[in-house]
């Protein structure tokens, strides 16, 4: 125990703890009070920590290895890292832009990633009416500024009626019903412009 000026000794050399007891700090409790309030301290601390990660593959795999695990096993820090992965890709545009060319690659590379990337796409379309209608507004934005994918919708589009009997029935039905409709209209129409030529 460290000896301050608040402890006196009797005469048996016995020490004698007054109103407050010092407290020894460890090394590296003293390092971390130093760490949060020395700057220069915490730069070269994170630079020699860095370099350590970097050169050494040991270390970087038992940190990666212990992140996994973490992740898995502690739910709250699996919520912290995926808000903080989200509030990330927000902000910072790089961050962003590197993500998305790398689910690119992904998705074209890997063929399991792409199926299960499809799969999870089409069942969200099915569960979620938001992001179904998100979907296909966004759909129809593109559909009308981007010619290329005009006609993909429409290929994709003549390829379902070919091979899809109950897509060529619903079609059919659509478009006998707007036929209809457009007859009664064009009659509305016309009964109009013959009384207005009528009543001239």
């Amino acid at each position: 125990m460290k000896i301050d000026e608040n402890q006196t000794t009797d005469s048996d050399n016995e020490i004698k703890v007054c109103k407050t007891e010092s407290k020894v700090l460890s090394k590296n409790e003293k390092e971390r009070i130093r760490y949060m309030t020395d700057d220069e301290f915490r730069t070269r601390k994170i630079d020699t920590l860095k370099r350590k990660y970097w050169g050494n593959e040991e270390i970087r795999s038992k940190k990666i290895y212990s992140g996994i695990k973490k992740y898995q096993e502690d739910e709250i820090y699996r919520d912290n890292m995926i808000q903080a992965g989200i509030q990330k890709y927000q902000e910072d545009e790089s961050y962003r832009d590197t993500l998305i060319e790398y689910g690119i690659h992904k998705y074209q590379e890997d063929e399991d990633y792409r199926k299960a990337l499809i799969q999870s796409g089409i069942e969200k379309y099915k569960d979620d009416n938001e992001y179904r209608e998100n979907l296909k507004q966004a759909s129809i934005q593109k559909y009308e500024v981007d010619a290329k994918h005009k006609e993909h919708v429409k290929q994709a589009s003549i390829q379902k009626y070919a091979d899809d009997d109950a897509h060529r029935i619903k079609i059919r039905q659509q478009t006998s019903v707007r036929r209809e409709s457009l007859q009664a209209e064009n009659k509305e129409i016309t009964a109009v412009i013959r009384k207005f030529k009528d009543g001239s």
